[in-house]
């Protein structure tokens, strides 16, 4: 015989044990990964925030590129100036791009954050609920069962009171 079998008074024990013990293992399981939602929420927030600097930039790029090119006219053609304002209209359409593209990952990874945040909420409440009833049960001086098992002790006691 086992240690963990010596340890306890019957299977049932045993079963309801192991029961408890995988409900406590799953709710820490979960409280893991809504810590770990719940920082990378922040990040993904932090990243918005970045994303909208970046879109920042790209609109003072623009408005340096037309002032350069205001200033190129003034100059009578200056091709320099000229070709300055040029590369800086560029760079801006570039970090445009990268800013909406960023924009829009971040907004996609916010949505399946919320969906993983509302699945986590209801997996911790589910096993807060399967928590209580198993304390309620053992409160009552019940061992939980598993519902397979109490179906096969009323069929077997049905079966025996018919004999």
């Amino acid at each position: 015989m086992s240690d963990f079998s010596r340890s306890h008074d019957g299977p049932t024990q045993t079963r309801s044990a192991g029961d408890g013990r995988a409900l406590d293992v799953i709710l820490e399981t979960a409280e893991h990964i809504g810590d770990r939602t719940s920082r990378l929420s922040r990040s993904v927030s932090e990243g918005i925030s970045a994303g909208d600097a970046l879109g920042a930039v790209a609109r003072q790029l623009r408005t340096l590129a037309s002032n350069t090119s205001l200033e190129a006219s003034r100059l009578e053609g200056s091709a320099a100036i000229a070709e300055i304002a040029r590369q800086m209209r560029l760079l801006s359409g570039q970090v445009t791009a990268l800013s909406d593209q960023l924009a829009e990952s971040l907004r996609l990874q916010s949505l399946a954050l919320g969906e993983l945040s509302s699945a986590m909420d209801a997996l911790l409440a589910d096993t807060s609920m399967a928590q209580a009833m198993r304390d309620t049960m053992v409160d009552k001086g019940r061992q939980a069962e598993p519902a397979h098992q109490a179906g096969m002790v009323k069929a077997t006691t049905a079966t025996a009171m018919e004999a």
